[in-house]
């Protein structure tokens, strides 16, 4: 207890300087997290204040069990993930290291480039949903006055289940690739340049490069743009509701998607916050599953 009283003595002005940060993440994160706990173990519904909160315990989450809608949901949102996680990495790290070599280094710059590159990023999903469902309307959109110009027609991109899902897709790689591409890039101008020259004297392709050595020392950084692109896709709602809404249907009726739809749409919100806090837990888990395979890799 002294040895904490001491400790606090010594660091009162950076504590002090803590405490707005401290605050935010207790309002906007830990609050939430132990209401919709706490909601998920009672039944309630908005539109019947004077029935108030039923205590069900554990029935909302076994009901998720039997709920079918939440399932394919989950299926579908892993369908996206697989989708627009492994078309952000793979383009991000190319255009990385294209930006990296010295060609374009001495022609073109970095700095300009990365600049261009950032720009999706400072929009939020809903500006990238506004846009992207511009872009892809049938009737007025860009991407179909293209087509009909060079004679392939009109195409129903938001209206039509398989083409939803590709849309949405395209706006999120649209959106977040480039966060790889900084990443990655960062990565790439703190590698030691030496490996590399010894690996070029002794004769290695740029291909063997890339693949024996530039790839293995770039593990620790892809693992933690994995786990940022991942929680980012896993967590997409804004770009959705804006998009398509959920439809057609429900093909693109993603996890966050179906939350909203039980919880502000049925006013289930017992059923809602038990799904949003199962959400929590598996954001949680892959967390866990990348930073154990991080420490690994660093050791």
């Amino acid at each position: 207890m002294i040895a904490l009283k001491a400790y606090f003595q010594r660091n009162y002005f950076g504590i002090l300087l803590l405490l707005p940060a401290v605050f935010f993440i207790v309002v906007v994160y830990v609050y939430p997290i132990i209401n919709s706990l706490q909601l998920s173990f009672y039944d309630f519904s908005p539109l019947k204040p004077h029935q108030g909160r039923r205590w069900v315990g554990f029935d909302n989450f076994i009901d998720i069990f039997t709920t079918k809608s939440y399932w394919a949901a989950l299926w579908l949102t892993f369908k996206f993930l697989l989708i627009t996680i492994t078309t952000q990495m793979v383009v991000g790290i190319s255009i990385a290291v294209m930006l990296n070599s010295d060609y374009v280094r001495s022609t073109y710059g970095v700095t300009l480039i990365r600049s261009i590159i950032i720009m999706p990023l400072m929009a939020s999903p809903i500006v990238v949903g506004l846009i992207w469902g511009f872009l892809l309307d049938t009737d007025l959109g860009f991407v179909n006055q293209v087509l009909e110009v060079v004679g392939l027609g009109p195409v129903n991109w938001l209206n039509t289940p398989t083409l939803a899902l590709i849309s949405i897709s395209i706006a999120s790689i649209w959106q977040w690739t480039p966060l790889v591409v900084l990443l990655t890039l960062a990565g790439l101008e703190a590698l030691p340049k030496d490996p590399f020259d010894a690996a070029r004297v002794d004769g290695a392709s740029e291909s063997q490069l890339f693949w024996q050595l530039m790839l293995p020392m770039l593990k620790p950084v892809i693992l933690v743009t994995l786990l940022t692109n991942t929680i980012d896709a896993y967590r997409v709602f804004g770009l959705i509701l804006v998009m398509t809404g959920g439809g057609p249907g429900v093909a693109t009726n993603v996890v966050s998607m179906e939350v909203y739809r039980t919880g502000f749409k049925f006013w289930r919100m017992g059923d809602a916050s038990a799904q949003s806090f199962l959400t929590f837990l598996v954001i949680f888990a892959v967390a866990l599953i990348y930073m154990r395979a991080l420490r690994t890799k660093q050791h």
